[in-house]
């Protein structure tokens, strides 16, 4: 009875090295340029049309969110853990009175466009999503975007 036992536990053993090199070696993959380099895909980053996130342009699907979801773009706030709002590319706020937010960026910061963000480029961001997406302009409901040294 001990040998069968002794038995059952090697052939379980092997089993289990065999299905850790198989699942192991699933993991491998060849690079875009084909050199041997290991690449470790996990999901992926395709947009969901029905969704309305045709891509990561806000001004082309009124996504923005989803470059943050995403983990490839900033915006000028976000959510701290405690659900907080917190300045991101914002460099602080201050609430003027219940219509009326005065925002400082941080400086020294660049679209990738090679753009610097400044009170300009982002009045000119939010003008144009309100023109473009209905939904945009009840969302945010926005009166006028005033630009101050």
């Amino acid at each position: 009875m001990q040998r069968k036992n002794g038995r059952r536990k090697k052939i379980a053993y092997v089993l289990c090295g065999i299905l850790a090199v198989v699942l192991f070696s699933g993991c491998q993959s060849t690079a875009a340029d084909g050199t041997d380099e290991k690449v470790f895909v996990y999901g992926d980053t395709t947009f969901n049309a029905e969704n309305d996130e045709s891509d990561v342009n806000p001004h082309n699907g009124y996504s923005g969110w989803a470059c943050i979801r995403y983990g490839i773009g900033e915006t000028l706030f976000h959510y701290s853990d405690s659900m907080e709002i917190e300045p991101w590319l914002a460099e602080s706020y201050e609430i003027v009175d219940d219509t009326t937010w005065r925002i400082t960026l941080h400086e020294g910061i660049s679209f990738t466009s090679g753009r610097t963000l400044d009170a300009e480029a982002v009045k000119e961001c939010l003008e144009d999503l309100i023109a473009v997406h209905d939904r945009a302009r009840g969302d945010l409901k926005i009166e006028s975007i005033k630009q101050t040294a």
